[in-house]
């Protein structure tokens, strides 16, 4: 069996996300500066897209594209915000777009039942 057909495989990133808004929660300044309520969603967000991987590849698939889109979009945005007013690359947002285009080619290449 292939790494990539793993569901650990799959929900890795998600639970390291769910980690980095664990320690944003508990560890004033830690990471960029985003509200309680944003935080406790995305660790909402990766608990939820980590069960998916192991119960339902097909709506992982459908909800890999949507928080994509998002995801995209949104460190997109910051990442220039970030640039033009403070002269610095946010290194979080880059991580993020490179790992969810990444994630969305991975994943096209599977069947639904092939992420086992």
């Amino acid at each position: 069996m292939n790494l990539f057909t793993k569901p650990l495989t799959w929900s890795l990133p998600f639970l390291l996300g769910s980690a980095y808004h664990v320690l944003a929660l508990l560890i004033p300044n830690f990471g960029e500066p985003s509200p309680t309520w944003r935080h406790l969603l995305f660790l909402l967000i990766g608990l939820v897209m980590t069960a998916l991987a192991y119960k339902n590849k097909k709506a992982f698939k459908w909800a890999l594209s949507l928080l994509s889109i998002q995801q995209i979009y949104s460190h997109g945005s910051y990442l220039i915000e970030v640039w033009k007013i403070e002269n610095r690359i946010d290194y979080w947002s880059v991580i993020t777009l490179v790992a969810f285009p990444l994630m969305m080619v991975m994943s096209s290449r599977f069947k639904e039942n092939s992420i086992s």
